[in-house]
């Protein structure tokens, strides 16, 4: 018998499993390419917090904190989960 509890228990790990993944292989993504503009954004702020919208693995909130922004972070879930 389909359980949809079990099919959304597995959806939802495999996706957790292909963001530790994603995030290991990005892990130099925001050194090598963005540093240099997270850092003019940063300036750019002026205290402000900032919203992380499609947050993903939170690579970029991570960076934020260590530089003392507060970030929240958002990811998209259907009504069905």
């Amino acid at each position: 018998m389909f359980c949809m509890e079990d099919y959304k228990q597995k959806t939802k790990d495999l996706y957790d499993e292909y963001a530790k993944n994603f995030q290991k292989r990005t892990e130099g993504y925001l050194k090598k390419y963005l540093l240099k503009d997270a850092n003019l954004f940063i300036q750019s702020l002026n205290g402000v917090d900032v919203l992380d919208i499609g947050s993903g693995s939170g690579r970029d909130s991570s960076y934020f904190k260590k530089k003392r922004i507060e970030s929240l972070m958002c990811r998209y879930f259907s009504n069905n989960d």
